[in-house]
């Protein structure tokens, strides 16, 4: 078994992980650590967009549910059953086409 060598775009999706899951209105949600180390719920928002992106644990703790939900109406738009080892994955294709976390406050 030949060893991987661990490159410093690995160690940025690893650390990119850890996200604040307080809503916008200050309160915590429930939710779990994944074994990949991010807090679940993970909420996400594009600028320009009327669209909310959310990770969060699926009844199997081997999988996330990705669910892409209009943010006026509520209603669901899209959603995908990931598994829970690919979700840094996941969410480095997302920050890369423009979504931000949020709730998270920045000093």
């Amino acid at each position: 078994m030949a060893k991987k060598n661990i490159t410093k775009n690995d160690e940025k999706k690893a650390s990119r992980a850890v996200v604040d899951t307080k809503s916008l209105d200050g309160s915590t949600r429930s939710g779990g650590i994944d074994r990949s180390g991010a807090a679940l719920p993970l909420a996400y928002r594009k600028l320009n967009t009327a669209l909310e992106l959310t990770f969060s644990l699926a009844d199997d703790p081997h999988f996330v549910d990705i669910k892409l939900c209009r943010l006026k109406t509520g209603m669901l738009t899209r959603s995908h059953y990931i598994l829970t080892s690919d979700l840094q994955q996941w969410i480095g294709v997302f920050e890369a086409e423009g979504w931000q976390p949020y709730g998270k406050k920045e000093e």
